[in-house]
């Protein structure tokens, strides 16, 4: 359907492109858990979204790129069917985004509060949700969790 402005003619809804980061980790996630190189803005999901790299060794990456992660202060207390496989994993912030990024049955993960964020020593949990036993204000852990949203 076309309206019509003074003159000018426009569809009535327009496809801003925007970035898809469900799309996107679909199909970077199999490539980087395998070990192949790829850069994000060869992939039409991945398109607008803040790149992501990966050259066979390391990882490359936009600072935006963390804007899909929201701290929250709760704790999954029983994780009986709700944590990753791999768990727990040790590294420091970036390391468990990535992990959890990667891993497309992640949602978020688990971190001790007292850890400080560059502590490649910390420990994370890995969640596949967070929707039950949520311990709101947990003294001692918070958890990062995946907004593809954002």
């Amino acid at each position: 359907m076309l309206m019509d402005i003074t003159g000018i003619t426009l569809p009535l809804t327009t496809q801003i492109p925007t970035c898809n980061p469900i799309g996107c980790r679909a199909v970077i996630a199999p490539l980087f858990s395998s070990g192949q190189k790829f850069k994000t803005e060869e992939f039409p999901h991945c398109k607008k979204c803040p790149y992501r790299n990966y050259n066979g060794t390391s990882l490359e990456y936009s600072d935006d790129w963390f804007r899909m992660w929201f701290k929250e202060n709760f704790f999954i207390k029983n994780s009986i069917g709700q944590d990753c496989e791999k768990n727990p994993i040790k590294g420091n912030r970036v390391d468990c985004i990535f992990k959890c990024f990667f891993d497309n049955t992640c949602v978020a993960f688990s971190r001790q509060k007292n850890i400080m964020d560059d502590d490649k020593k910390g420990e994370c949990w890995l969640k596949t949700n967070i929707t039950v036993n949520q311990i709101p204000d947990d003294p001692e852990w918070h958890t990062l969790v995946f907004n593809p949203t954002s």
